[in-house]
């Protein structure tokens, strides 16, 4: 009988802590930000998910008294994310200035406006703070050289590169001497040593990849030196989702096709480049992204992807983020003749043509879609050749 009620009570202990620890861990399931916002405001964040879709955090308040506005942000791992406000640099030019943020399952960020549109920090950890300085490593900076007044591009790019290596330098030295500080945990600095290198590898891609098909060749001989370093911090067990290391994602597989002299916009090739690198561990959601971002969703080539993913990754969860894809995609490529309009009309192709005597142009266009933008200046150019004859343009735009 005492054996009995001995086992019992080692039964209930062990229920009882397990109880507990569930509590523990219910209340470090998320990230939650309370902002103090005046009447009628409102402040905007963003932030990127595992599956690297960029997600916007709106805190509005419409009351007619200033209020505490609280939000959470569901996630198991660390997330950072910025608030981007346009603002003078050193030189007196317009550029945007960053406050990029980190935290951890259960923190709690407070922060409210000091003067609109610039934060007030003072109530929120140290630790969950990356950057809020005016002008700082993290802000969209290019210096110009001061010694012509039109500089040329590779002029531009040696001043950038130079000033850049400095601040990122420096940079990171100031995030050792806050661990040696005791300032931050080893863990701490180094989630923000990765920060800095990703926003390194971004920025210098961002010179690589203008956003108009072409690329600049001065910045890939640089990145190409750096190549076996960038796929290394790319292999890093301990990196997290942001959209600037999608970004350099992107730029190192865009990278390796330039270097085999294949065209960067293709991407069924993108995805193919991909599959074969050891790119780290978020290649799985990386060649969703591909899939889903392909700008060309039908024959054998797409067809093909689909397959090799599926064999890839079968009977484990990304097969169910890859059918989140392609079921969307049945939706915003409707077997279907019929579109619709900007003020909500349904309309069909034969409508839009209408008289057989008048060239139509038909475009379907996306901001996010490269061959979009590749194509502006040959539309430019063909919009001058049929001068003269009777057409008309219709741009559908995804979002």
């Amino acid at each position: 009988m005492r054996l009995s009620y001995l086992l019992l009570f080692i039964l209930l202990q062990s229920l009882s802590g397990q109880c507990k620890e569930n509590q523990k861990r219910s209340a470090f399931d998320g990230v939650v930000i309370e902002f103090d916002l005046p009447k009628h405001q409102s402040v905007l964040f963003e932030f990127t998910d595992k599956a690297f879709n960029v997600h916007k955090l709106e805190m509005i308040n419409n009351s007619a008294n200033d209020s505490t506005i609280i939000k959470k942000i569901p996630t198991d791992g660390p997330i950072s994310w910025s608030y981007g406000i346009l603002n003078t640099d050193l030189l007196g030019e317009w550029k945007i200035m960053q406050y990029v943020f980190i935290a951890q399952p259960g923190d709690t960020l407070r922060l409210s406006y000091s003067q609109k549109p610039f934060l007030n920090t003072s109530r929120c950890s140290p630790i969950n703070i990356v950057s809020e300085k005016q002008v700082s490593f993290y802000s969209s900076i290019r210096l110009k050289p001061t010694n012509t007044d039109v500089p040329s591009k590779i002029d531009t790019w040696r001043v950038f590169y130079k000033y850049f290596n400095e601040a990122y330098r420096k940079e990171s030295d100031q995030i050792k001497s806050q661990v040696a500080a005791s300032n931050l945990s080893e863990k701490e600095g180094k989630q923000r040593q990765l920060i800095c290198q990703i926003h390194y590898y971004k920025s210098l891609f961002d010179w690589l990849f203008p956003g108009d098909g072409t690329y600049f060749a001065p910045t890939a001989d640089v990145l190409k030196e750096q190549i076996v370093d960038i796929n290394n911090l790319l292999r890093n067990k301990d990196l997290f989702a942001t959209n600037e290391l999608l970004n350099v994602i992107d730029g190192f597989v865009w990278l390796k096709l330039i270097e085999q002299n294949i065209n960067f916009a293709n991407g069924i090739e993108v995805y193919k480049t991909a599959a074969q690198e050891d790119i780290g561990p978020f290649k799985p959601t990386y060649l969703a992204v591909c899939i889903k971002k392909c700008p060309v969703k039908t024959g054998n080539g797409y067809a093909e992807i689909i397959s090799d993913y599926r064999d890839r990754y079968a009977n484990t969860d990304y097969i169910s983020q890859l059918d989140s894809i392609t079921d969307k995609q049945q939706q915003y490529f409707p077997l279907s003749n019929m579109l619709l309009s900007s003020d909500g009309k349904t309309v069909s192709m034969k409508e839009i043509i209408g008289n057989n005597s008048q060239y139509t142009f038909i475009d379907f266009w996306a901001s996010w879609c490269l061959p979009c933008r590749q194509q502006l200046p040959v539309l430019y150019k063909k919009k001058t050749e049929i001068k003269g004859l009777s057409y008309k343009i219709c741009i559908y735009k995804f979002r």
